[in-house]
C-alpha cells in the first residue's frame, strides 16, 4: 500500500495577490506545485477561496457567492486578486483541474480548503453578494469572544466573522463546500480555522450549544464511488472532510498531529 504523505504544503492562495494580472496558467501551476521542486513535500492543501467572504476562485454555481465589486477597491491586493480570478474563470480549461489533475500525476494528493469564518478586513478581500445582502448575518457589535483587536486608528470595529448560530449562514457554507468537492476529484477538504478566532456567534446565541462539526456531517459527495469521513486533527484549527474510495483496500488514514501554519504532518 502506498505511504501515505507525511508534509502538505498548506497554501492560502494570496498568490493571487501579488502576481501581476492576468495570471498565465504557467505561473500557476508554479505557484502551486513548482515551488515544491526538490522539497519533501508530498500534498497538497490549497485554499479554493479569497480572504474574508469566501468567494470562490473557481467557476460555481451559487449566485450569492459572486462578489460584488465596488467602484473603488480597498487596496491593491484585492485589485490584483479579482483581476487574478478573472483570468482563471476566462481560461479555455478549468485551471484548478489541470493543478489537480498535475498534482496527482506527481503522486501528490491534493485537498481543497476554506477559511472557516474569516475576519479579514476589505483591505484583502472582497465582500461577496452574500455578506451585502445579509448585514444581519454578521455578529456585529454582539460577539460573544472577548478579544478585539483595534484598528490602525484605534478604535475596536464591529466584530466581520459572521454568526453560524444561523441555519441560512451554515447552508451557504455548506453549499460553497459541496459545490467545489463535486466539481473538482479533491483528495479532501480542509477547514481553516486560523482566522476564526472563536468569533463565531453572538452574545445572545452563545448558549445555544450550536455544533459546529455539523457543518462537515451534512456534506456529501456527489460521487456514487466514494464516500465522505469527517476528520478531526489532535491539534485545534483542523478539521477536515477526506474522501475515502471505497475501490482502496485497507482501512481509511485519518489525519493525525497538526504542526504550525503551513504543514500537517500524516501519520
Amino acid at each position: 500500500m502506498p505511504q501515505p504523505p507525511r508534509f502538505f504544503l498548506n497554501h492560502d492562495g494570496s498568490h493571487l495577490m501579488w502576481t501581476t494580472p492576468p495570471v498565465s496558467i504557467d505561473q500557476f501551476v508554479h505557484e502551486i506545485l513548482g515551488v515544491t521542486v526538490g522539497t519533501q513535500v508530498d500534498g497538497i492543501v490549497h485554499h479554493m477561496f479569497t480572504c474574508g467572504d469566501c468567494v470562490p476562485l473557481f467557476h460555481c454555481d451559487i449566485a450569492d457567492a459572486e462578489p460584488v465589486v465596488p467602484a473603488s477597491l480597498a487596496s491593491c491586493h484585492v485589485w490584483r486578486c479579482m483581476h487574478n480570478r478573472a483570468a482563471l474563470l476566462e481560461m479555455p480549461g478549468d485551471p484548478w483541474q489541470m493543478v489537480i489533475a498535475a498534482a496527482h500525476a506527481q503522486g501528490k494528493p491534493f485537498w481543497g480548503s476554506m477559511r472557516f469564518n474569516d475576519g479579514h478586513p476589505p483591505e484583502y478581500g472582497p465582500r461577496s453578494r452574500f455578506g451585502a445582502e445579509n448585514p444581519d448575518c454578521f455578529i456585529g457589535d454582539d460577539c460573544a469572544a472577548e478579544i478585539h483587536a483595534p484598528g490602525p486608528d484605534g478604535v475596536v470595529p464591529a466584530c466581520r466573522h459572521l454568526n453560524f448560530a444561523l441555519p441560512v449562514v451554515r447552508e451557504h457554507r455548506k453549499a460553497l463546500v459541496a459545490d467545489l468537492c463535486s466539481r473538482y476529484d479533491v483528495d479532501g477538504f480542509e477547514w481553516d480555522f486560523t482566522r476564526d478566532n472563536c468569533h463565531n456567534f453572538t452574545k445572545a446565541d452563545a448558549g445555544n450549544a450550536v455544533d459546529i462539526r455539523s457543518l462537515s456531517l451534512a456534506i456529501l459527495a456527489s460521487r456514487s464511488a466514494s464516500c465522505w469521513t469527517t476528520s478531526v486533527g489532535s491539534a485545534a484549527g483542523r478539521w477536515a472532510l477526506r474522501r475515502v474510495s471505497r475501490a482502496r483496500s485497507g482501512p481509511a488514514r485519518e489525519p493525525g498531529s497538526t504542526s504550525r501554519r503551513g504543514s500537517a504532518k500524516v501519520s
